[in-house]
């Protein structure tokens, strides 16, 4: 028995592997979702800058919505280990199989007190499998107490240290990967509002242009109703080089006066021209 309590701690506790199990898994499962997420989000973003559709907004917002629900995974992944790693006695308490065999050492003679003339426990595997079914039963006052005196102690967690800070460095590194690429989507996203506020100033200027010639060629409509009247002048009686005169002098006001307002525009740079 004494041997098999000391050979038991130099392999890896169950325990140990069933959460290296658990976290390779994990990691596995999260670093193949980002990695896929990677091959369709980039292209998806540079189509974006050079061609702003609606099927490529769509398309990034769809990709933004996995990101974020992929970075709280990983986010949550990595705060559970860097919990545990900030927590010796939480890592001592994961010790299970060492506390076992700490309990089954102090049992063992007991054990064997209470089953003397009974039945003969020569065999190591049905001790300790008598050991476990008491370890299993006692109180919980019991539990409590030798789960304090165990902590007490500061049994060497560099085993579970390094397991646990090895996946802490993986998950790490996809949490690094999610967070370049949230940056790349928000620098997209600064870019693509840059360019639209552009195409809105550039709408705006048109605008002004538009407001300024309509002015103007209502200007002209004013002219040309004065002289519409049917008032009779002695203007009409004139001669009809006077009549050109006054067309092309009216036309050339108006085109005199828009490139005036151009000029305007242009000094207070309110027209990019």
């Amino acid at each position: 028995m004494n041997d098999l309590v000391a050979a038991g701690p130099k392999v890896l506790p169950f325990e140990f592997r069933a959460i290296e199990a658990c976290l390779e898994s994990a990691c596995r499962c999260l670093e193949s979702e980002t990695q896929k997420l990677e091959q369709e989000a980039y292209p998806a973003l540079d189509e974006l800058t050079s061609n702003i559709s609606t099927l490529n907004l769509e398309r990034v917002r769809q990709i933004k919505s996995r990101l974020v629900a992929i970075s709280g995974r990983v986010q949550k992944v990595r705060d559970e280990l860097e919990h545990l790693l900030d927590d010796d006695n939480d890592m001592a308490e994961m010790y299970l199989t060492e506390k076992l065999f700490a309990y089954a050492a102090d049992q063992t003679s007991s054990i064997e007190e209470v089953y003397d003339g009974e039945q003969e426990v020569d065999d190591a595997k049905t001790l300790l499998v008598l050991v476990i079914i008491k370890f299993m039963c006692v109180d919980d006052s019991k539990s409590r107490d030798d789960s304090e005196i165990y902590t007490s102690s500061k049994p060497n967690i560099e085993e579970l240290e390094m397991l646990l800070e090895a996946y802490f460095a993986q998950i790490d590194g996809t949490l690094q990967k999610l967070s370049h690429m949230r940056d790349y989507v928000d620098d997209t996203e600064d870019f693509i509002n840059i360019m639209l506020d552009d195409k809105q100033n550039q709408l705006l200027q048109m605008g002004v242009m538009l407001g300024a010639s309509n002015m103007i060629i209502n200007a002209g409509i004013v002219v040309v109703g004065l002289f519409g009247m049917n008032i009779h002048t002695a203007i009409f009686d004139g001669k009809p080089i006077q009549f050109l005169e006054t067309v092309i002098g009216t036309c050339g006001g108006c085109v005199a006066l828009f490139l005036v307002v151009l000029g305007w525009g242009k000094k207070k740079n309110i027209l990019a021209i």
